[in-house]
């Protein structure tokens, strides 16, 4: 079995553990048998936790994508009363 390309799959708790693991001096080679991932793959995600901050997912900047009033099933009326 080989060893995963990421850490796209791990828990927050799992990623947690691996720095908190480096954080105790175990070495990216301990981190990556007890986690089955590759020295580079710790190696980036402890760089990645860094620049981040710890932070899991950087919110995505841009225009947020529209919603159709029709996809959510509400139904909308309208009363237009026109004076005499």
């Amino acid at each position: 079995m080989g060893l995963r390309r990421g850490i796209g799959n791990f828990t927050i708790q799992q990623q947690e553990a691996i720095v908190n693991g480096r954080a105790q001096g175990r070495t990216f080679l301990e981190l990556g048998k007890q986690f089955n991932i590759s020295e580079s793959g710790i190696s980036k995600f402890l760089k990645r936790w860094v620049d981040q901050r710890g932070v899991q997912k950087v919110p995505k900047s841009g225009r947020p994508r529209s919603v159709s009033r029709f996809s959510t099933g509400t139904s909308y009326v309208f009363h237009v009363s026109i004076p005499a």
